[in-house]
């Protein structure tokens, strides 16, 4: 995997061609999870 030497450049075409709901869907996809946020209510106690 090569890694883009424009960061700002490619930053720019995603906003250009995705909506803000669809960036919003990436980043929450991957995003890590908070250990926490997979407990219960009850385990959280």
């Amino acid at each position: 995997m090569t890694v883009d030497p424009d960061p700002l450049g490619l930053a720019t075409k995603i906003i250009q061609h995705y909506s803000n709901a669809q960036i919003a869907q990436l980043i929450r996809m991957i995003s890590p999870v908070s250990p926490c946020a997979l407990m219960t209510a009850e385990c959280y106690r």
